[in-house]
């Protein structure tokens, strides 16, 4: 179990470090994980997309704004909105103006792995 302390706690250490992975993991179970990530602002997307072949994310906009790119779709974020990306998807993350902060949940998804 995670509370809105741990949340806070692992937010502090993503802001203390900004040459550190912007995500941090609060939970792993046979078939979630869950954390939090930090997107400080950049003028336009990275090029390298990430995929989780086996594992459909669910993202929540705790905080700031920013934009998603999955596929080759794109879409702005504002803190409250919730968004979806199947499994297989190439996607990325960015802030533009004000950091982006994430609760994020990567769940196995049984038709990407196979499974019954």
């Amino acid at each position: 179990m995670t509370s809105l302390a741990d949340v806070q706690r692992a937010v502090g250490r993503l802001s203390a470090a900004p040459d550190r992975l912007p995500a941090e993991r609060l939970v792993r179970s046979e078939r979630i994980e869950s954390g939090v990530a930090l997107f400080r602002p950049e003028a336009s997307p990275g090029p390298d997309l990430i995929t989780h072949p086996d594992q459909d994310l669910l993202a929540y906009v705790l905080e700031g704004s920013g934009h998603l790119r999955a596929g080759d779709d794109r879409h702005e974020l504002f803190a409250g909105n919730l968004v979806h990306v199947p499994a297989g998807t190439p996607h990325d993350f960015w802030a533009s103006t004000e950091p982006l902060l994430l609760l994020y949940a990567l769940v196995d998804t049984p038709h990407a792995t196979g499974a019954a």
